[in-house]
């Protein structure tokens, strides 16, 4: 299934065009769950799970997982196991290198961590995008970013236009609209507004929601395509609160049509209702909410099969007596990955 068919899906499932970053900022992070990348883990899940009956896509910037060193592409690959499969993934990791460099991060990120989607950086060239865009894959290229210093390069002028015009103009030519949109920050609405002139049919996912200070509405009224759509809003969780949901409520009206009223306000007030509540079952809920994310038990097989498994199965290797239980969840992460690997092989 492609990145458009796959997001299509989940936006009318859950009448949603926003895009969740899953970003395990330690500041972000509640003391309650501990340091570390236990805890990155225990708060990107909780997160998913908060979250998941919400949204359409979910965005892990590959930067903050970064920070944790060794264990980083364990949390990565952990956090991924708990998105549900029918939600898109778009990897924030902005790769832009020369057409070889580049092949090998497209394979890392489409084929070991299986994302359905993956942001690129444009400034090395065309060929950098090449290998994002073919094999049903999809390249978020960057456009006009939503950070404030976004004008130092992007803004530079070039026959009389700004560079970033040009670059969209070079990506629309050259890829296809199955496998190349771009990102256009909420926080420049009246740029949103000429790059859909200039790319009429394709997806702009749109950051700077909430924290960055991005006027939602102004953006999506500028950015949707002629049949109403065409935008996926991505926040921070933690950068959203009531009044930015309302927000998006009256986004989603917009972008969704008044006969799905009913369920996005129902939805909406749920999901404002879970950040005002504030009660020990909620908290507990909450930090406990691991459990919910366990692989389900298989069915109890007859003693017959379990000699045959145990006559047949490799010897189990040597327990480890200084194994954390966070080593060991990662161990076991890793082999479920790897038997994966093998039977789809």
């Amino acid at each position: 299934m492609t990145f458009l068919t796959k997001l299509a899906s989940a936006s009318r499932a859950r009448d949603s065009i926003v895009c969740v970053g899953l970003d395990p900022e330690p500041a972000s992070i509640p003391p309650s769950l501990g340091s570390g990348p236990q805890a990155a883990l225990r708060f990107l899940r909780r997160v998913i799970r908060a979250t998941s009956d919400y949204v359409c896509a979910f965005k892990p910037n590959l930067a903050f997982y970064e920070r944790y060193g060794s264990a980083a592409f364990d949390v990565l690959g952990l956090t991924l196991q708990a998105i549900p499969d029918d939600i898109p993934v778009i990897l924030d990791a902005k790769r832009g290198d020369v057409p070889n460099t580049a092949q090998a991060y497209a394979d890392a990120l489409f084929g070991n961590f299986r994302a359905d989607a993956a942001t690129v950086a444009p400034y090395v060239g065309l060929d950098a995008i090449e290998p994002f865009c073919k094999d049903d894959r999809y390249a978020l290229v960057l456009a006009r970013t939503s950070n404030p210093g976004a004008g130092d390069v992007q803004d530079l002028s070039v026959d009389g236009r700004p560079l970033y015009e040009h670059v969209v103009e070079m990506c629309v030519r050259r890829f296809a609209a199955a496998s190349c949109g771009f990102v256009v920050g909420a926080t420049y609405p009246a740029e949103a507004k000429r790059l859909r002139q200039l790319a009429p049919d394709r997806l702009f996912l749109m950051p700077g929601i909430g924290s960055q200070g991005g006027e939602a509405a102004a953006a999506v009224t500028a950015a949707l395509d002629a049949r109403g759509g065409g935008i996926l809003l991505s926040s921070l969780m933690f950068g959203v609160g009531p009044e930015e949901l309302a927000l998006v409520f009256i986004i989603a009206l917009l972008v969704l049509g008044p006969e799905r009223l009913p369920k996005v306000a129902r939805d909406l007030g749920r999901t404002i209702g879970d950040l005002r509540r504030t009660s020990d079952q909620f908290r507990d809920e909450f930090l406990n909410a691991d459990k919910y994310l366990e692989p389900r038990a298989a069915p109890a097989a007859s003693d017959e099969a379990k000699a045959a498994e145990a006559a047949t199965a490799p010897p189990s290797p040597p327990t480890d007596p200084n194994e954390t239980p966070f080593d060991r969840e990662m161990r076991e992460a890793r082999e479920r990955l790897a038997a994966s690997k093998e039977r789809s092989s």
